[in-house]
């Protein structure tokens, strides 16, 4: 792992802001600006408070983000509606086939014996629920968001 450098004259650092210890990046990969003494870190305050509320507000926006789509997760499973007859995997694909509809009877237990890798199992519980998935949580993501851009979250009618 490669030695942290202070981001001001270039020494070993060891310290790091302590606003922005968990921030990201726009990729979502951690944001760390080190610093080897106070006064390196009080002389950048100037230069760093934007970049550190920036840090911030994409560890939010990453943090909602997953939230939302932990909820979504769960409430596809709670309120599943495809019956799986056979799920059958071919040249990379997984290819699954519906049982015959039961009258009266619209949600079904999720068939998690039938979807042992769990990247499948989230295939099968995001798959034919993208339109859902935007009115479920539309009003979630706008509350989570509340401030973030200084302008009012757009509505949808």
């Amino acid at each position: 792992m490669e030695e942290a450098r202070c981001v001001i004259c270039s020494k070993p650092a060891t310290l790091r802001c302590p606003s922005c210890i968990d921030g990201v990046d726009y990729n979502g990969h951690p944001f760390a600006i080190h610093y080897c003494s106070v006064p390196c870190l009080e002389s950048d305050l100037p230069t760093h408070e934007q970049n550190c509320k920036i840090a911030n507000n994409h560890k939010q926006l990453y943090r909602t983000g997953e939230l939302l789509q932990q909820l979504f997760y769960v409430y596809r499973e709670k309120g599943f509606d495809i019956d799986v007859a056979l799920v059958a995997e071919s040249g990379g694909k997984m290819h699954v086939y519906e049982a015959p509809p039961v009258k009266g009877k619209a949600l079904v237990p999720f068939p998690h014996v039938r979807f042992p890798k769990s990247e499948d199992k989230l295939a099968m519980l995001a798959w034919f629920a993208c339109a859902e998935s935007l009115a479920l949580t539309h009003e979630l993501l706008c509350d989570s968001l509340a401030g973030q851009s200084g302008r009012s979250p757009p509505t949808i009618s």
